[in-house]
């Protein structure tokens, strides 16, 4: 009795399989007919995919692919022929194929009952996707121009993981040139959706060499939103080995070992890259390293001259040259204003004029090379000292215009 209901078992086992493979060829012949079904071979399909019976057969994800594919393939034909093409739905229809596809190579892997694994299906299937997958990345674009940075970074990712899967390494997409680019566009898309997946999408793009600063650039934000310290100075570290001409980097880097005093580890690291690479940039990030930890006023000055005999446009040395002039006639003032003896007084106003006068050149000298506020306004400052009456005119419209 025992082994007649393990028969009937199987037999119905059996059974049940052949009628969703049936099922299965006609989802297929719905969708392969001259006026194709697709409503009828999708229904069909979608229920083999997840009836127990056929969910694990090769068959029926490779025949879902063909399916979508086909439908895919409708609409590009209607495109290439300058007809009404429905662009989500092609792109849409073969995404949906592809993810069938690889799903199927995986079961076509699988050893049958004697332990052989005999793919029916993988060759002719990496062949049909070869052809088309540069939808993936057309599709990406596609999204991507539409601000549904959701779907454009959805496909772009596809093909992002399709270069690094080893199902897929027969078709060499590493070769190309469109990989390079691809992990840049989906971390622009990652980017306005969620900055973790910003994270993850930037690390890999990070690889490539396709716009590798605008890469470093965003991923240095995204950590510094994310509260990751530490990585965001190993990254700036690695942006300025990479780029020591950039002062975006430079700037940040410097900044944040300054806020978190952290100097010694600082200048070390700039001094070792200045020798690598005397950039401008770096002698002033140098520079004021060597003033907020204390340095004497002379190694400072030199420091920022040494940027601007790099440089003679770096606005920046300049500025901060006027700075440390402007701030010591400033101290002078101060002592000058509390001295009683008016011979004394005379001569010590006299020489913080003189530096006021001083610092006003280098602060001229920056805002001729670049206008900023933040050049203008102690420039304006000495103005008013002197009661420049049409310099400071002049200075408040620039500020205005600002």
């Amino acid at each position: 009795m025992k082994k007649l209901l393990i028969i009937i078992f199987l037999i119905g086992e059996i059974s049940a399989t052949q009628a969703q493979k049936a099922s299965v060829n006609q989802a297929i012949n719905a969708a392969t007919q001259e006026k194709p079904d697709y409503n009828i071979a999708e229904k069909l399909i979608k229920e083999a995919l997840v009836n127990n019976a056929s969910k694990n057969d090769a068959y029926t994800w490779y025949a879902a692919g063909l399916i979508y594919n086909k439908k895919y393939e409708e609409e590009q034909n209607k495109k290439l022929l300058k007809q009404n093409c429905n662009q989500p739905l092609m792109h849409e229809s073969f995404y949906n194929a592809y993810n069938y596809w690889t799903k199927c190579i995986v079961l076509d892997k699988q050893p049958d009952v004697k332990g052989v694994v005999k793919p029916k299906y993988s060759s002719e299937i990496l062949t049909k996707i070869k052809k088309n997958i540069g939808d993936l990345i057309d599709g990406g674009q596609y999204f991507y121009g539409l601000k549904n940075f959701d779907l454009g970074f959805q496909y772009f990712d596809a093909y992002n993981k399709a270069v690094t899967s080893n199902d897929l390494q027969s078709l060499n997409l590493g070769s190309d040139p469109n990989t390079q680019k691809v992990p840049y566009y989906a971390s622009l898309c990652a980017i306005n959706l969620d900055n973790k997946i910003a994270i993850q999408a930037l690390e890999f793009a990070k690889k490539t060499d396709f716009e590798r600063y605008r890469v470093y650039s965003f991923l240095s934000k995204a950590y510094k939103k994310d509260g990751q310290g530490e990585k965001n100075i190993i990254l700036l570290k690695d942006g300025i080995s990479l780029y020591p001409d950039s002062i975006d980097f430079i700037n940040e880097f410097t900044d944040n070992r300054i806020l978190q005093k952290d100097f010694n580890n600082a200048i070390k690291f700039i001094q070792e890259t200045i020798a690598k690479k005397p950039a401008y940039g770096l002698s002033i990030a140098l520079g004021r390293l060597y003033q907020e930890s204390g340095k004497p006023e002379d190694l400072i000055k030199g420091t920022f001259q040494d940027a601007i005999n790099k440089n003679p446009k770096a606005d920046q040395a300049y500025y901060y040259i006027g700075l440390i002039i402007f701030n010591k006639a400033d101290q002078e003032s101060k002592v000058a204003d509390i001295e009683v003896d008016n011979k004394k007084y005379l001569v010590k106003k006299a020489a913080a004029d003189d530096d006021y006068k001083g610092a006003a050149t280098y602060f001229k000298k920056a805002s001729v090379i670049r206008i900023k506020v933040e050049y203008l306004t102690p420039l304006r400052t000495i103005y008013k000292r002197f009661n420049l009456v049409d310099e400071l005119n002049a200075i408040d419209k620039q500020i205005k215009k600002l």
